[in-house]
């Protein structure tokens, strides 16, 4: 036999079965606690009385199970539980305060990250000469050459592999290790590669034009036209001043011209 419970959170209907009458069940559909009515006492009637009219049952919820009265009986109220669920002051002050300080962790970290990770300066001094005659590769990744000299590169920290191309020299290398936030001056050397001398001196390095490499091929042509010698030391990339002196003076057409009436250069 079954008794019939009506919610009063819900009001939701639902059945019990008679042996639980006047204890407490939980609804099914809100969780709210519900005293189980009494059964009641089917009344007797005379033989004489008129049978009462037949009422149809109230309506129940379909697909809702009875509840399991074997873990039924908190008889607190829900505001009590509410009360008893609800977090201590001290804890959200604790995992608040492990919350910020992972935030500031991590921040020290980044920053720190950054600066060990910020990139060095790497200032090469190379010859004045145009890109076409000079390449260089870092790390075996050519690099465009600025106009000025002398040219500046940023790089990672950390070591590198500097390699320099320059027309009729070997090739100049150097392992280079950049600092953070610091400046690494480099300067290019250069000797005359082995290969051009074993030519001969029939190859002039640029901007001598007309003049020999050679003091005996000189003498000989100033013996036969009946000239002077003129020899000039100086290099094509020893220092600043030889550039400009080969730039402004020796390379210009109308020097040469004047030098050719008396001299012939070596």
């Amino acid at each position: 036999m079954y008794v019939r419970c009506i919610c009063s959170q819900c009001q939701t209907r639902f059945r019990v079965d008679a042996k639980y009458a006047g204890r407490r069940a939980k609804c099914p559909q809100c969780q709210a606690i519900v005293t189980v009515p009494a059964v009641p006492v089917a009344p007797t009637l005379d033989s004489g009385s008129a049978m009462a009219p037949h009422v149809s049952p109230p309506a129940e919820v379909s697909g809702v199970s009875p509840p399991s009265l074997d873990i039924v009986t908190d008889d607190r109220s829900p505001s009590a539980r509410v009360r008893r669920r609800s977090m201590s002051p001290w804890a959200i002050v604790i995992i608040g305060s492990l919350g910020l300080l992972t935030v500031v962790a991590g921040g020290v970290v980044w920053l720190a990250l950054s600066y060990l990770n910020a990139p060095g300066t790497l200032v090469l001094d190379l010859p004045d000469e145009s890109a076409a005659n000079l390449k260089v590769e870092i790390d075996g990744a050519a690099q465009g050459l600025p106009e000025s000299r002398p040219a500046v590169f940023r790089l990672s920290a950390g070591p590198h592999e500097l390699l320099v191309r320059r027309r009729g020299y070997p090739p100049f290398r150097k392992s280079i290790v950049i600092g953070t936030r610091t400046r690494l001056d480099v300067v290019t050397t250069w000797e005359m590669s082995e290969i051009l001398g074993a030519v001969g001196a029939d190859i002039v390095p640029r901007g001598y034009e007309g003049w020999l490499q050679s003091v005996e091929r000189s003498v000989e042509q100033a013996q036969v036209s009946g000239k002077h010698v003129l020899v000039a030391f100086v290099g094509s990339d020893w220092h600043r001043e030889s550039q400009e002196l080969r730039r402004r003076v020796l390379a210009s057409p109308e020097f040469a011209a004047t030098l050719g009436e008396r001299y012939v250069t070596a």
